[in-house]
């Protein structure tokens, strides 16, 4: 089962979910196995329109055309959870 996905910055472990019970579901299994080595900071719900608009946002300030925004891997994942 895939809850999400985890992402290591500096000394942050960021877990990304498309849900707010796999967000806790996940939460629940991290500190369980990393055992008050972690904290949690805050939990940021985002709608996909909100996600992909910070995308496109992004993306525009590199200078990258839209159509290719279109096709980057990122975008056509949020595509295809929002068809879900």
């Amino acid at each position: 089962m895939v809850l999400g996905y985890i992402k290591i910055r500096k000394n942050k472990l960021i877990l990304e979910t498309n849900s707010e019970n796999r967000a806790k579901k996940g939460r629940v299994l991290l500190e369980k196995y990393l055992k008050g080595t972690i904290g949690f900071q805050k939990m940021l719900i985002e709608s996909i329109g909100a996600q992909l608009e910070n995308l496109l946002r992004q993306n525009s300030k590199l200078g990258k055309p839209v159509n290719e925004l279109q096709n980057s891997p990122e975008v056509q994942e949020m595509l295809n959870e929002m068809m879900k």
